[in-house]
């Protein structure tokens, strides 16, 4: 959150660090599947989260501070010119769009000491 100087860019912004808890995650028909490219996807969560009665919660810059390496987007992963009107249509998709309607292949598991590596094929856009 270095990047924003410990201010918000906007009330509603929801990236970087965040939790939920499975039931909440499961509330919110987890993730949208319908974004692809960059952008927008962390603001259909905050109103996914609001639309269904929850509140965000904000500790301190003391207590929740982090900071954000600094990086470029990902090659190939141009800004999605669809994203904000996707994200003025969260309460009607998202009922749809989620985990319910997730599709996916697994390609290959990998198994290491501290955790699994799983690789998927969700398709193409």
């Amino acid at each position: 959150m270095n990047a924003h100087h410990v201010m918000l860019p906007y009330n509603q912004f929801f990236g970087g660090v965040s939790s939920l808890s499975k039931e909440q995650f499961l509330k919110i028909n987890g993730f949208p599947n319908n974004y692809w490219g960059w952008g927008g996807e962390d603001d259909d969560i905050y109103n996914r989260v609001v639309s269904r009665g929850m509140s965000v919660s904000r500790p301190s810059g003391e207590v929740g501070k982090c900071r954000m390496i600094r990086h470029n987007r990902d090659k190939k992963n141009e800004p999605n010119p669809q994203r904000f009107d996707r994200i003025n249509h969260t309460k009607e998709t998202m009922n749809k769009d989620g985990i319910n309607s997730l599709s996916y292949q697994v390609v290959k598991v990998e198994k290491f000491d501290l955790y699994t590596k799983i690789t998927v094929d969700v398709g193409k856009p």
